[in-house]
């Protein structure tokens, strides 16, 4: 069986010069492609949606999707992930100078999210805090690799 493995050196923050050795399965396309000098660039991106809706809205507070996508044959590795979750959270405070809500979500992590839409804008006026309402938290994660700099 061939080991299908990449050894990967970090080049920012805490991980600058560590060497790590990345195992990957067969779902993994166009590996050969990758050449010693190449760069791995991952991110990860966090995001609140433009939803937000009190309690009792009809749909439940709690359920997730995940969208993930994967280079084509032929083309430079990539994939990206996508998960979105609907929670329920507890409004801290509403600043509608900023159009800013804070929130605690239920693993206890406070967030402040900038609302943009007018719709949204008009729907934090009537949020207090203590009030519950579901948001839709979504993280994405891509991966890229690409030609040596």
């Amino acid at each position: 069986m061939r080991e299908r493995s990449v050894l990967l050196r970090g080049d920012a923050g805490s991980q600058n010069g560590v060497l790590a050795t990345i195992r990957v399965g067969p779902q993994v396309r166009n590996l050969a492609q990758v050449k010693p000098g190449d760069r791995v660039v991952y991110t990860v991106t966090d995001a609140v949606a433009a939803v937000i809706a009190k309690p009792g809205d009809g749909a439940g507070p709690a359920g997730a999707a995940v969208v993930a996508s994967r280079a084509a044959p032929g083309e430079r590795p990539a994939a990206s992930i996508t998960e979105g979750t609907r929670v329920r959270v507890r409004v801290d405070s509403v600043d509608l100078g900023r159009n800013t809500v804070t929130f605690t979500d239920p693993d206890g992590q406070q967030r402040t999210v900038r609302v943009q839409d007018p719709r949204m804008r008009q729907f934090i006026r009537t949020l207090h805090q203590g009030d519950m309402v579901d948001v839709v938290l979504i993280e994405t994660a891509d991966l890229r690799v690409l030609p040596p700099a």
